[in-house]
């Protein structure tokens, strides 16, 4: 079967993925603004999970080190460092590029979130502080406290993720049936 046959079965076989996403229950518990923002509040943290968890995948599946090595499987490589091209470097609102963990913390601020949790957390682990301990600096929502998913210096798994990643404008681009609703702007 040719790439295109390929591509073909896959996109098939992810279609009842894809609508089980689209029909999620968060976008019927989501109806004001309100909701959305303390969505989002609890939300930004499986965002920066998944930057998280897509940096140790990488780091363990290809090489990253100096001197470079090529590590792993080819396509594993290609598969990986596309996506953390797009996680890391897509197109912002301004034409410009940047993370989906800043582009949504962007969208956070915008709505009036409560950015100051996110904002203090990532400051702790910028001073190097351990996950767990910078979660309780930063007061973030009870829910991160559950397990996310990231290494521990000794190697042993930390956390576990509750996550999904955001749907920045890639992700809409790649499915465009997810819902818009949350985009009424209706206050609570």
């Amino acid at each position: 079967m040719n790439a295109n046959g390929n591509l073909s079965n896959l996109r098939a076989s992810l279609g009842p993925l894809r609508q089980g996403v689209a029909r999620h229950e968060v976008y019927r518990l989501i109806e004001t603004t309100r909701d959305l923002r303390v969505f989002m509040e609890h939300h930004v943290f499986a965002v920066w999970d998944f930057m998280s968890l897509l940096k140790a995948l990488q780091r363990s599946l290809t090489c990253v080190s100096v001197p470079w090595v090529p590590r792993g499987d080819r396509l594993i490589r290609r598969l990986i460092n596309e996506i953390v091209l797009e996680e890391e470097t897509d197109e912002g609102i301004d034409g410009g590029f940047a993370s989906h963990f800043e582009l949504y913390r962007a969208a956070m601020e915008q709505c009036g979130a409560d950015i100051s949790p996110i904002d203090s957390f990532v400051a702790g682990i910028r001073r190097g502080e351990r996950v767990e301990v910078a979660l309780a600096r930063a007061a973030a929502p009870r829910a991160p406290l559950t397990p996310i998913s990231w290494p521990t210096p000794t190697g042993r798994s930390g956390y576990r993720s509750f996550s999904a990643d955001s749907t920045p404008r890639s992700c809409r681009r790649r499915y465009p049936d997810m819902p818009t609703r949350l985009s009424s702007g209706r206050e609570s």
